[in-house]
């Protein structure tokens, strides 16, 4: 797919090669839809060979021309990353191993209604890319994949299967064995026939892992896997809770901050503390890091990138980690909060979940205690003190 930046140039948009070995695999029929701001471009291309692909991948892989960027074709010195996606995110018969690269980046995806000479009338634009694309969502401008070249290989060897109450695994012939964890309690599976019962209702944890005699992961399911996690209906419950909090705005008990660098001094980095000390200090909270204030979902990741080296996933675990260190440093009760990572269309948010305090807390920087009113944060009265606590501890005004 291609989308035409407001100043003329054609940028690609998003980029998919499904891959199969067999001779009746479905795929879309060829098609050129050329709109005023969007291009959809379905080809079938042949004679390329799994082993080929993988082989060239480490390479800088050369795949056949469709579409042109600003770095000239597709291809060349990309540098791919490689992910595993479960079965259970697709519609295949196993997991495939997908390899990206970014091509493009502040690609254009206005959504408007496509229409044009002896073309088809779509009422979005969005929701026509997620039917062309094959995927159940497209987040428009805060999709994390705009600007994407995805090769999605098919693994058939195996894969988890978790149906009718039971946990197991479907081989085509390989040796497999499947490990991990139910709810902390360890398991290995060593054939088909052996299945273990599975109650979804009360499954918090789950990790299953899929591994060939070569120790390599075949298929998957976890709740605690970053890219592609495993949503127990509990879990996806919560996400559903956490958007629709999100979408009624900043309030008494949550607050919202893009992206914010703990790594030097700045004003937004002094709000986190002073955030957190007016939860504790009211009936608690979520401060959530990586939306914006009116409610637009940005995610971490772009920033997490830019301050610490390494994969996503390190640099993730390292800004959670940064955070809570600058927060216990700065806050009297450093026990009130908890933090964790979590994905919201699309993208990932730090959350900072805040209980009440037992006792008045203040920032030990200034020794002022801060508490709620309304959607902000404000410094105490004595008087909110001493009806707050007997905390003899607390900051004297």
């Amino acid at each position: 797919m291609l989308s035409k930046r407001n100043t003329g140039r054609w940028g690609m948009l998003r980029g998919v090669f499904r891959v199969s070995e067999r001779e009746d695999a479905s795929f879309p029929e060829e098609s050129l839809l050329k709109y005023e701001r969007y291009q959809f471009i379905s080809r079938k291309v042949s004679g390329l060979s799994l082993a080929s692909i993988l082989s060239e991948i480490d390479q800088g892989i050369t795949l056949p021309t469709i579409v042109e960027t600003k770095n000239g074709p597709t291809g060349g010195d990309q540098n791919w990353k490689e992910c595993i996606v479960p079965s259970v995110d697709h519609t295949g018969e196993g997991a495939s191993r997908m390899f990206t690269c970014q091509l493009e980046k502040d690609v254009e995806c206005p959504n408007m209604r496509l229409m044009g000479y002896q073309l088809p009338f779509h009422r979005s634009a969005h929701q026509f890319i997620e039917e062309f694309l094959g995927e159940d969502s497209f987040y428009g401008y805060q999709d994390a994949r705009n600007g994407e070249l995805a090769i999605q290989i098919p693994d058939l060897r195996g894969r988890v299967t978790l149906s009718e109450g039971t946990i197991g695994f479907r081989s085509n012939g390989t040796s497999l064995v499947l490990v991990g964890e139910v709810n902390g309690e360890p398991l290995s599976i060593e054939s088909e026939e052996h299945r273990i019962p599975f109650e979804p209702g009360t499954t918090s944890d789950l990790e299953l892992w899929l591994l060939d005699s070569d120790h390599q992961i075949v298929d998957y399911r976890s709740t605690s896997e970053w890219q592609h996690r495993f949503f127990v209906p509990d879990t996806a419950n919560e996400v559903e809770a956490l958007f629709d909090q999100i979408q009624r705005g900043e309030g008494e008990t949550i607050e919202f901050k893009t992206y914010v660098s703990v790594k030097d001094n700045n004003r937004k980095r002094d709000e986190l503390e002073k955030a957190v000390c007016a939860f504790s200090n009211f009936e608690g909270g979520k401060l959530l890091i990586g939306v914006e204030d009116d409610t637009e979902i940005t995610g971490i990741e772009r920033g997490c990138q830019r301050d610490y080296k390494g994969t996503i996933e390190h640099s993730l675990l390292e800004y959670e980690k940064d955070i809570r260190k600058h927060l216990r440093e700065r806050l009297a009760r450093p026990g009130c909060f908890t933090t964790s990572i979590a994905e919201c269309v699309g993208v990932k948010l730090l959350i900072v979940d805040i209980r009440k305090s037992e006792q008045t807390n203040y920032l030990l920087s200034n020794k002022q205690a801060y508490v709620r009113r309304g959607a902000s944060s404000a410094r105490m009265s004595p008087e909110e003190i001493r009806m707050l606590s007997n905390d003899t501890k607390s900051p004297e005004y």
